[in-house]
């Protein structure tokens, strides 16, 4: 592909949309060890899904806040099934679908019964 052509273009080039717009878009490119895709622009690695989210924002995020999936597939970019949450919305989606190590603790975020309690 052209390196001219702008970021987006690329990044909707290694997108199959196909499914609609309610679907997960399964990143076609590079995907790491765990399934995430990747993607490089500025000469810089991204996640594929994390890019979408900040170019849809139109700005970066804080390297301490998350990109999330609402559909717990690793490949999806498509925003509307992803989130901005920090590393306790984190947790508990990956404990809710029964991906975090050890399971989840109440006492870890502030919804906890345990929160604010002596």
């Amino acid at each position: 592909m052209n390196r001219y052509v702008g970021a987006f273009d690329r990044f909707a080039a290694a997108v199959d949309m196909s499914a609609g717009p309610d679907s997960c878009w399964a990143w076609k490119g590079f995907r790491t060890a765990k399934g995430y895709g990747q993607f490089q622009v500025g000469g810089k690695k991204k996640r594929a899904h994390r890019w979408i989210v900040e170019h849809v924002i139109g700005s970066e995020l804080d390297p301490d806040l998350f990109v999330c999936h609402h559909c717990d597939n690793p490949p999806c970019v498509n925003p509307r099934h992803l989130y901005v949450g920090d590393a306790p919305d984190n947790n508990r989606d990956k404990a809710t679908k029964g991906r975090h190590p050890g399971g989840w603790h109440g006492n870890q975020y502030t919804g906890s019964l345990l929160a604010g309690t002596r």
